[in-house]
């Protein structure tokens, strides 16, 4: 059996899903959570994000995790721009205790 590529794995996706784990600083926390409540209703309604679900880690609510699905790597992409030149990013960066991660998930 031949090993797929990420690439070919994306390909074979119909959609592409992002899943982004955040840690914020305990003074932002309620902040933090406000952003997150704001997100859920927000993000559905940009270009290209077909659904997110806000999560907290089940051992640690102080641990968010957005799971977004998207049409295409593209449109995602231009949304993260987009966030960044606005200055939203850098807002929610400041309540951040470290960089988030994020991964690209693939169905089976």
């Amino acid at each position: 059996m031949e090993l797929k590529t990420t690439k070919d794995i994306l390909l074979m996706t119909k959609t592409h899903i992002v899943a982004v784990t955040f840690k914020p600083k305990s003074e932002h926390l309620t902040a933090f959570a406000e952003a997150m409540q704001s997100v859920k209703s927000e993000l559905p309604l940009v270009d290209g994000c077909t659904g997110v679900r806000v999560m907290t880690h089940h051992d640690d609510p102080a641990v968010f995790m957005l799971i977004e699905d998207w049409e295409s790597a593209d449109k995602h992409a231009t949304h993260i721009n987009n966030l960044v030149a606005s200055g939203a990013w850098a807002g929610l960066e400041n309540m951040l205790a470290e960089q988030p991660t994020s991964v690209i998930l693939a169905h089976l």
